[in-house]
């Protein structure tokens, strides 16, 4: 007994249905990846504020916020305006001025890659890289002050 137009239509329809189960299953764990590399990095990244690696700003603002007196959050939106807090904000709006300006001129020299998965993988290695400069950035600059 051959297949009919339904049964056709429904095995195409599982089939799809299975591809796209094990790219949502490959998402879920670069997903968990992601936010198992995140929290080691910020658990260094908050070692490396409170010994002073990362200069005195951070180390400041890391004590103050181990003590609750503020967050992160706050330093970044400038709800807390102590001069530790100041010198972060302006470095950072410096910075990432200068990454956005790099980004236009990347993207404007990419090929394209019409791949939706290809794009966040590589924008996620792209922010990675980023993110490891900027720290390495900031611990010269601090060591030059």
């Amino acid at each position: 007994m051959s297949l009919g137009f339904d049964d056709d239509y429904r095995v195409r329809a599982r089939e799809r249905i299975a591809a796209v189960a094990a790219l949502r299953a490959e998402i879920d764990e670069e997903l968990a990846e992601t936010a198992e590399e995140d929290a080691k990095s910020q658990e260094k990244f908050e070692s490396d504020a409170r010994t002073g690696a990362l200069g005195v700003e951070w180390q400041r603002v890391q004590q103050r916020i181990d003590l609750g007196q503020t967050t992160l959050a706050d330093v970044m939106s400038g709800a807390d305006d102590t001069q530790a807090a100041r010198a972060l904000r302006d470095r950072a709006e410096s910075r990432l001025t200068e990454l956005h300006d790099e980004l236009v001129i990347e993207e404007e020299s990419d090929e394209t890659d019409d791949d939706p998965l290809t794009q966040v993988t590589q924008m996620q290695r792209d922010l990675a890289a980023r993110l490891e400069e900027l720290r390495i950035r900031t611990e010269e600059w601090d060591e030059r002050r």
